[in-house]
């Protein structure tokens, strides 16, 4: 780390640090918790209930007065790996096990690339969460698509989430013959978690409904 501050200058810092087999307890103490605000810090502090950083590297440079960058006149990223991890992107939904994962911060952005992972038995290797901007409203939000599933556990994930009392309620009306796709999403205000909205679509094709 080196920090340069001058008279009638604005302080300047540039940072590089790189972790190695971590724990994904630890994991906030490389968040940008001035940009986050504790919303977003507790959110994630909560959300990764356990797992492994394989690999993180910290990357700043630029005056720290004109943080976040938005005008690009410094450089700010965090990448980091997780493993063997749990996360639970909502109270009300189940966690995802086995979750494998990349974390990436760049300036006002955050986004969560799922590498691995399933939820109550569904693949849900694609997942992505993200909040596109950080110093403002951070609205977090979920997307996930599943192939080829057994009707039963969609199903059962939806009976265990807050959309239990419309998709998953249909699926019980129904008759499934094949395995589905389908897709569900998350809109989540975090400093409104009361506004949060869940939506989900199944696919039916090659199928006969009854």
């Amino acid at each position: 780390v080196q920090i340069k501050a001058k008279e009638n200058e604005a302080i300047k810092m540039a940072l590089i640090a790189n972790v190695h087999r971590g724990d994904a307890k630890f994991v906030n103490y490389y968040y940008p918790h001035l940009l986050m605000g504790q919303d977003l810090v507790d959110y994630l502090n909560s959300a990764i209930i356990e797992g492994k950083i394989e690999q993180a590297q910290v990357l700043f440079n630029g005056a720290l007065n004109e943080f976040p960058f938005d005008n690009n006149s410094g450089v700010f990223v965090v990448d980091a790996k997780l493993t063997d991890s749990k996360f639970q992107f909502d109270t009300d939904w189940p966690m995802i096990n086995d979750f494998a994962a990349k974390l990436h911060f760049t300036s006002n952005s955050m986004r969560i690339t799922g590498l691995a992972g399933e939820l109550k038995g569904i693949d849900v290797s694609g997942v992505n969460v993200a909040i596109d901007d950080l110093a403002g409203e951070q609205v977090l939000t979920v997307a996930a698509n599943f192939k080829d599933t057994q009707p039963s556990m969609v199903s059962d994930l939806m009976n265990s989430s807050p959309m239990a009392s419309t998709v998953g309620e249909t699926l019980n009306q129904l008759q499934i013959t094949q395995n589905i796709s389908g897709s569900f999403a998350l809109n989540l205000p975090l400093n409104d978690l009361d506004s949060a909205v869940a939506s989900g679509k199944v696919k039916f094709k090659n199928n006969q409904l009854a």
